[in-house]
């Protein structure tokens, strides 16, 4: 059962992502609340003022990239330990980059695995 309170955060430059995969969400997990930010900036205030249960974020973005943001998502006490997915086309450089130095990260190539992504999704706001 899935608990009415939980919250996803859904991060990508482009705003056309974020709405497919809230609409998604939102559609299987009516209960789910999500919120969008479309720059690494608002990711950040975001994340550094509420509490989020997942966190779905893209790598290559602007102003800076999706490590960068794990990063200083990690440092703030809110959601050091909130599990984060990226979806990405460049998954070798992702995982070259997070090495073994942050923990609770999954990360998927873009629209591969697709049914582990919505396994994952369902296990943290379950």
């Amino acid at each position: 059962m899935i608990v009415l309170d939980k919250k996803i955060l859904v991060v990508d430059d482009q705003p056309e992502i974020t709405d497919i995969i809230c609409e998604f969400i939102k559609e299987k997990y009516p209960k789910v609340k999500t919120t969008e930010a479309n720059s690494s900036i608002e990711a950040l205030d975001l994340a550094c003022s509420n509490k989020y249960d997942l966190i779905i974020t893209d790598y290559h973005m602007p102003e800076k990239n999706g490590v960068q943001i794990v990063r200083e998502i990690r440092e703030n006490a809110l959601n050091k330990r909130t599990p984060i997915i990226f979806i990405t086309a460049m998954k070798p450089e992702v995982e070259e980059e997070i090495g073994d130095e942050i923990e609770d990260v999954y990360i998927f190539n873009k629209v591969d695995k697709i049914q582990l992504i919505v396994d994952l999704i369902e296990k943290f706001i379950s």
